[in-house]
């Protein structure tokens, strides 16, 4: 199972590991990101794939019918955790794995930070949430992930660093990487900033990105947590 799926990227690939003797399923709340995903599955030729539009949270999954979880940055807006993930457990066979990304504290990523201390220069941007709050860095905190996790009753929980270069956008080059920027990670915080401060917003972050920009266009490093645990069992 593939939770939090979106476009359906990782579900597919699951679905090619295992064959047609086994099954992937992917789940997200996004009814958009899941018809995009099931198209993707059809011109991929596989029939051993499904996605449905359900909370992963609170949904009654079959019991026991899973022997792996996974999740790219999609658990840490749980509402509840320890219920979510209990939840989860319960359709886990015996000894069945789970693995999740989440982000780190956001001061630890350049693809993060960077970016919004230039936003910041020209706007009021929120603070993050306290950790253990429903967010982008709902799991920055170690230690209270391997709290949620043995309180939903997993066992040998695993917090691995991880820190890697992103390309940002997929890719992309100095002026597209500032505007992906703009139109994609801060459209929230931008929706109603003027026309003139977009632009000095643009032209700012084009030149702090300036010092990251490779022939693979423009890396910035990340700091994720890479968790694994595993059902009883």
């Amino acid at each position: 199972m593939d939770i939090g799926c979106g476009f359906g990227d990782l579900t597919i690939e699951l679905a090619q590991i295992v064959g047609p003797n086994g099954f992937a399923l992917g789940v997200d709340l996004s009814s958009p990101m899941l018809e995009k995903a099931e198209n993707s599955a059809r011109a991929a030729g596989l029939r051993n794939i499904r996605f449905e539009n359900v909370d992963a949270q609170t949904h009654a999954f079959p019991e026991h019918a899973f022997e792996l979880m996974v999740s790219q940055f999609g658990v840490m807006f749980f509402a509840d955790p320890v219920a979510a993930f209990a939840n989860l457990r319960s359709t886990l066979r015996r000894g069945g794995r789970v693995f999740f990304v989440c982000w780190q504290w956001r001061e630890r990523s350049q693809s993060i930070a960077i970016p919004l201390n230039v936003v910041a220069q020209f706007i009021d941007v929120p603070p993050p949430r306290p950790p253990g709050t429903p967010g982008q860095f709902g799991f920055a905190d170690p230690d209270l992930i391997r709290k949620i996790l043995d309180s939903a009753g997993f066992v040998e929980v695993i917090v691995e660093d991880m820190r890697e270069k992103l390309p940002i956008g997929g890719g992309l080059a100095l002026d597209d990487a500032a505007e992906w920027f703009l139109r994609v990670e801060f459209h929230t915080i931008l929706a109603k900033a003027g026309s003139e401060i977009r632009s000095e917003i643009r032209r700012t972050m084009r030149n702090a990105l300036r010092r990251y920009l490779t022939e693979s266009g423009v890396l910035m490093e990340s700091a994720t947590w890479l968790v694994s645990t595993r059902a009883p069992g």
